[in-house]
């Protein structure tokens, strides 16, 4: 394999031995970063001919609803936080369900002969998406392909009027993008893009904060108030 050789120079001031260590370092991380990203979302890819992957991440997507139809009840109102290649696993695992003959075995055995109304995404009320990279996936398709639409029909109307789809995304983050501009579809389907800035003083401004989304208030905020109306329409 060839390797490229990297110069760092110095500019003002002193100059220690080791003033480069720190770029060196996030330069090391961040390459580390978006080779596990690439190879994450190749393998969960579905082939023709291969797909064990994609059907075995779908059915621990399942066995999760059905435990949380247990603790929940079902007919729950669900509400999804999905971050990364999670968000395209959540979009087309909801895709899927939507139309039963693109459910894998894997899936259809988890759900039984009665799978809840919970499980087969009917009550899925509101979805919140950060760091997506649906934007990047949907080149696969015409157009952009389809959206999975949020709430799902099924949802009676006092609740969805509670839930959406918000997708969160830092402009420095080179995985997550907007998804309204997509296409009218996602413009419907979206209620908003929200842009903010993930991360601290080292991650902010550069593509490692693609994995700061989770603690950062502009994104923990919302998903509470939302949360929140989302059980007083459920419990009037």
């Amino acid at each position: 394999m060839n390797k490229v050789a990297v110069a760092i120079v110095h500019g003002i001031g002193d100059t220690p031995a080791d003033f480069a260590n720190d770029m060196i370092t996030e330069l090391t991380t961040l390459r580390r970063f978006m080779v596990s990203f690439a190879a994450d979302a190749l393998a969960y890819q579905p082939l023709p001919d291969e797909r064990s992957i994609y059907d075995a991440i779908h059915a621990k997507y399942a066995e999760t609803l059905k435990v949380l139809t247990l603790k929940a009840g079902a007919s729950a109102p669900l509400v999804v936080l999905s971050h990364s290649l999670g968000t395209i696993v959540t979009s087309n695992y909801f895709y899927d369900l939507s139309r039963p003959s693109l459910l894998p075995e894997s899936v259809t055995d988890v759900h039984g002969d009665e799978p809840t109304p919970l499980e087969k995404g009917r009550t899925l009320t509101a979805l919140f998406t950060f760091g997506s990279p649906i934007a990047l996936w949907s080149l696969r398709f015409k157009d952009f392909g389809k959206p999975i639409t949020v709430p799902a029909p099924s949802v009676p109307a006092e609740i969805a009027k509670a839930g959406g789809w918000y997708n969160f995304y830092d402009p420095d983050d080179v995985i997550g993008y907007p998804l309204r501009t997509l296409n009218s579809a996602y413009r419907a389907a979206v209620k908003q893009d929200l842009a903010l800035n993930a991360g601290g003083i080292f991650t902010s401004w550069n593509p490692l904060s693609h994995t700061e989304y989770w603690t950062d208030n502009d994104v923990t905020q919302p998903i509470g108030d939302t949360l929140a109306k989302v059980w007083r329409a459920a419990n009037p």
